[in-house]
């Protein structure tokens, strides 16, 4: 599958959500039904992190999902977009300046390293607070 996700811990805290090689956008409308389903098991805030740093880079009309994702909103506290060149980079700004609503508290970094400090930074923060 072009997209894969998993739980990165015990507790649910980090779903990564990998994208590999050419994905199409059907593809990543199962990938964030999936991603909601394996939300609506836990009470909690997690963490999202979308790794595309072994992607060849997003299909076509890429924006007008946003409409979508944000029809299907899930309890994602941070979500850390990962390994993205600058073109990329510069399409998940424009699409979270356009659907604010659909990636709560995006942040951008280069390496999957950075990505998982970030997220693990994120968790401890939403577990203090609640």
């Amino acid at each position: 599958m072009a997209i894969e996700l998993q739980w990165t811990d015990s507790n649910n805290n980090i779903q990564h959500i990998c994208f590999r090689g050419a994905w199409t956008l059907n593809e990543y409308y199962e990938a964030m039904k999936h991603s909601r389903e394996m939300a609506s098991a836990i009470n909690h805030s997690y963490v999202a992190i979308y790794d595309f740093t072994n992607t060849t880079g997003i299909p076509p009309n890429f924006l007008s999902t946003g409409r979508y994702a944000e029809a299907n909103l899930y309890k994602a506290s941070t979500n850390v977009i990962v390994g993205t060149g600058r073109f990329l980079q510069m399409m998940m700004e424009m699409f979270n300046r356009l659907y604010p609503a659909a990636l709560p508290n995006m942040q951008v970094c280069q390496t999957l390293g950075e990505a998982y400090r970030i997220a693990r930074e994120a968790v401890e923060v939403a577990q203090s607070d609640s």
